[in-house]
């Protein structure tokens, strides 16, 4: 934030994956200027076919977003009055009302997804050539995918043993390019 801030530069959080998690004791989504969530079919703790969440600490930015999500109007009463480009970023009612039901429920969704990931990371470590890549923080977890090394021979082989028994798993060598090597 330093930097940005020397810069005056926008900082967003991509939060997609992370939902009611924390870092030493604070929501993630909250450490900059904007944080984003996801809730599209495939999210790991709030989900809906699609729609989202925008966080802004700051009232110029968040009437930015509202215009943006609003075919750029400035506001609903003048919403032929477009200060800017936008889309139709708005979910509907019914949308709205499904995802704020399932908000009540995220410390326990994440809970249960704790206790059943630290059962896994307890597992996969007693396997032999396996361990977990865990982090030492202070924060609340999601375990939306879980990563895991094999260390041991034949790594390709134990991939198609694990993928016949039905267990998903991904490689490194899918990856089109090195990961964060990737230049913006």
């Amino acid at each position: 934030m330093i930097l940005a801030n020397e810069n005056k530069s926008i900082v967003i959080e991509d939060t997609a994956q992370a939902f009611g998690c924390e870092y030493n004791g604070k929501k993630l989504g909250t450490f900059v200027d904007i944080g984003i969530f996801s809730f599209g079919k495939i999210k790991n703790t709030i989900k809906w076919r699609e729609g989202g969440l925008i966080i802004i600490n700051n009232s110029y930015l968040a009437k930015k977003c509202r215009s943006l999500i609003n075919y750029g109007s400035q506001s609903s009463r003048k919403q032929y009055v477009h200060i800017n480009e936008g889309i139709n970023g708005k979910i509907s009612d019914f949308q709205a009302a499904v995802l704020l039901s399932q908000t009540a429920k995220v410390e326990e969704i994440i809970q249960r997804r704790n206790k059943n990931g630290l059962i896994l990371l307890k597992s996969i470590n007693g396997l032999n050539g396996f361990r977990s890549i865990t982090t030492e923080w202070n924060n609340m977890r999601n375990y939306y995918m879980p990563a895991f090394m094999y260390h041991g021979k034949h790594r390709f082989k134990k991939i198609k043993q694990m993928l016949y028994h039905g267990i998903p798993v991904s490689s490194p060598d899918k990856f089109p390019f090195p990961l964060f090597s990737t230049r913006f």
